[in-house]
């Protein structure tokens, strides 16, 4: 075997979880070696095994094994979920012996967080994160910035932030720290060009619209991309986005919703337009997205976009970009897969998480990674669902709450959560809802009991 990396954030882990799941107290002993050992559990990682894979060996002894650190940190994970009392309170815990190879299905499953319509505390963050951990969900997808509000610091641009609805450097550090210690990837969204109402109101002479009278520049909801010196801000505001977040390998763009017919009367926009040949203004956001995506790649990432470009337009999008599909109305998954795009499942039903538009965990469990559904009639999803052949292009799920408090995340997303993944994790061969929802009960209950003691009510 070979070993790469510190595996104390592991060590910590288990010793933190273990008494906190049994009430009981035990010792955890870390040796920073390679193969590391904890009193009786042990810890490698080996390079021949694939990133997402692990395997748990118990016999007399217990031994985690892991393609990498995050592959360990779900290895861990599995283990609490399979300790058990064999009998009534004060009996022994056990875990049956076993041995268990696992891996996701598919390369991304991810959940996306609302941080811009409804701000957070950091507490919110790290509770979703040790959600996250708890069901083995890869990503966590953080909606930063909308119309409402811009929640990350600039130093190039400190009006962005919006004043008592943003994050330090300092707390995007701690955010970036904690998902680590918990084998949780973020994948930052700065939303350009449309949604973006906190930058124009900040910046309006940059970002805006002309002509500049009270109003119009922020309720287009829209940044300026006919204007050079615009786009040259928004590739910083990218560039210094991409530093905040050193251990995730995407920057999301957004990318969706644009308000083409604002765009459409900027003089800005329409000089842009004619020197660069193009004849409306979607061509002018597809070349906008090809730019960003040389800013994204230039800062060593992948840069990810919402479905929100047709499937028709002579400024091609690079077919490396994945492409989240939401709605199902600028374009469609089967369209986007045959054109050779990679495409994530964020299928607005029933894996959207709302204030007014959710669906139970059964309904949830019922649904695949290839079918999208949509409840609105403008969708093409809507009348019948858009399922897609088995496909490598198909690179995951992300289930996705939006616009909701702090407070309901954990209450509307645990249960809902758990359905996602137990179908997206092993997709072609999910269990019953039945047998689901049993083991749901005995593993939320822990949760709950990690949930209380990381962050107690104060």
């Amino acid at each position: 075997m070979s070993y790469a990396g510190n595996l104390e954030p592991i060590g910590r882990l288990l010793q933190d979880m273990l008494p906190i799941i049994t009430c009981e107290e035990i010792k955890v002993k870390a040796n920073k070696t390679s193969g590391s050992n904890y009193e009786g559990i042990s810890l490698a990682i080996d390079a021949n095994l694939p990133v997402d894979q692990y395997k748990i060996h118990i016999t007399d002894d217990i031994a985690f094994t892991g393609g990498s650190m995050q592959a360990l940190h779900w290895a861990a994970a599995t283990f609490l979920q399979l300790l058990e009392r064999a009998g009534s309170p004060g009996t022994p815990w056990r875990v049956p012996r076993c041995t268990i190879t696992d891996a996701p299905a598919y390369p991304y499953i991810g959940l996306l967080v609302d941080l811009a319509r409804r701000w957070h505390p950091i507490r919110a963050v790290e509770r979703c994160i040790v959600l996250c951990w708890w069901y083995k969900v890869k990503y966590l997808h953080l909606h930063f910035t909308d119309n409402q509000s811009f929640t990350l610091p600039s130093a190039a641009f400190p009006k962005l932030a919006t004043r008592r609805r943003h994050y330090t450097k300092e707390e995007i550090t701690r955010i970036n720290r904690f998902a680590l210690d918990h084998g949780v990837t973020i994948v930052p969204e700065i939303d350009l060009p449309g949604h973006s109402r906190s930058l124009v109101r900040a910046y309006p002479k940059l970002f805006g619209l002309a002509p500049f009278r009270l109003g119009r520049p922020v309720n287009a909801g829209v940044a300026n991309i006919g204007k050079e010196d615009s786009i040259v801000a928004i590739s910083k505001i990218i560039e210094e986005t991409c530093g905040l977040f050193p251990d995730s390998p995407f920057f999301h763009l957004g990318a969706d919703e644009v308000n083409y017919e604002a765009l459409s009367g900027d003089p800005d926009v329409a000089k842009r337009m004619e020197k660069r040949g193009l004849k409306d203004v979607q061509e002018l956001y597809r070349e906008f997205i090809v730019r960003m995506d040389d800013v994204v790649r230039s800062c060593g990432k992948q840069m990810c976009v919402w479905e929100g470009f047709g499937p028709s337009g002579t400024v091609p999008i690079p077919k490396s970009i994945p492409v989240f599909v939401f709605e199902s109305a600028w374009n469609t998954a089967d369209q986007l897969v045959s054109d050779g795009y990679r495409v994530v499942n964020a299928s607005w039903q029933p894996i959207y998480v709302t204030r007014k538009h959710n669906w139970t965990p059964e309904q949830i469990h019922a649904w695949h990674p290839r079918r999208w559904e949509n409840w609105n009639e403008h969708s093409k999803a809507f009348s019948s669902p858009i399922t897609i052949e088995p496909t490598p292009l198909l690179l995951g799920a992300e289930m996705c709450s939006w616009s909701q408090e702090a407070s309901m995340e954990i209450p509307s997303l645990r249960e809902r959560l758990a359905a996602f993944v137990d179908k997206t994790w092993s997709s072609e061969n999910a269990r019953p809802f039945n047998a689901f929802a049993t083991a749901l009960a005995v593993q939320d209950a822990k949760l709950e009991r990690i949930l209380q003691a990381a962050f107690p009510k104060t």
